[in-house]
């Protein structure tokens, strides 16, 4: 053959038959394989010769009868498929049964072999635990004997121990308690002793602390002292300007008198003027300062 040729029909199957163009074939809902149609095909061919004027009604016709043979075809071959693995699991099972059957009646065998055999072994072990426990009632009653007399030496030898400790402890206590009235004695002696010490220190500081009290109140008193004579000196100071400036005002007021010829006001009592200078004298006491005492002194003014 032509080597072109058979790439081209190869090209061409590949693409005619390619698994994306791959279709179910179907008449009506019944699925159609390639034993089916060469059968189909040539049904059809039959009816179209022996039908000729009424070919279409005559296809219907085989169409129908077809797919029922088709689909009677494809039951019969799942049923007899079904009942042949129906029997094969039927017989499988008849096997498994007879196998296990023999393996049962086998094992049972051994099992009344081995049951048997540990029988006689139970009843040896049975003996041999029998004289066992023979030997050990013997064994038993000898060591109680000898644990009888180890109790009871060992009885004395505890009780003369007993009296031992607690002689031992009476010798402990007596020894604790000399101790102790020792130590409450030398406890009473650091206690009295710090008791002075601290009593001391107590007074020593009591005489610092007076001692800073008076040199503090000597010092408050000398410094009230020079604060009284700075205000007397401040307030003399005022009285003596007020004063100056009474004067002043009282010529002032007496040229106006006689300038405007009306009859001269009533003199000032010597009482206010006294009661404004002890005002400005208790105001210049409660001041903090020589500079707050001649502020109020001039605000008085």
């Amino acid at each position: 053959m032509n080597r072109i040729f058979v790439e081209k029909a190869k090209r061409m199957i590949k693409i005619l038959l390619s698994p994306k163009k791959f279709q179910v074939k179907r008449i009506g809902s019944t699925e159609m394989c390639c034993k089916d149609f060469c059968k189909y095909l040539s049904v059809c061919i039959k009816c179209f010769e022996d039908n000729k004027e009424f070919a279409p009604q005559a296809v219907h016709t085989v169409n129908r009868e077809f797919i029922i043979k088709v689909e009677v075809e494809r039951a019969l071959f799942h049923y007899n498929e079904a009942m042949d693995k129906n029997e094969k699991k039927r017989l499988q099972i008849i096997q498994d049964k007879r196998r296990h059957e023999e393996v049962l009646a086998k094992e049972q065998a051994e099992a009344e072999a081995k049951l048997e055999e540990e029988k006689h072994q139970r009843e040896c072990e049975r003996e041999k635990a029998r004289q066992q426990r023979e030997n050990d009632c013997r064994e038993f009653e000898k060591s109680q004997a000898e644990a009888a007399a180890m109790l009871a030496k060992t009885k004395r030898e505890h009780e003369i121990q007993r009296a031992e400790a607690r002689a031992e402890r009476q010798r402990a206590e007596a020894e604790n308690e000399r101790r102790r009235v020792e130590m409450n004695a030398r406890h009473e002696e650091e206690r009295l002793k710090r008791e002075r010490e601290f009593q001391s220190q107590l007074e020593q500081s009591k005489r610092e602390l007076e001692a800073r009290q008076k040199e503090s109140e000597e010092k408050q008193k000398k410094k009230y002292k020079k604060q009284m004579k700075k205000i007397q000196e401040d307030s003399d100071k005022a009285i003596k300007k007020l004063e100056d400036d009474r004067k002043q005002d009282d010529d002032r007021r007496k040229q106006q008198e006689t300038q405007a010829a009306v009859p001269p006001p009533a003199a000032t009592n010597i009482f206010d003027v006294a009661r404004e200078v002890v005002k400005v004298g208790i105001d210049i006491y409660t001041s903090s300062t020589p500079l707050g005492a001649l502020n109020t002194v001039r605000k008085n003014l």
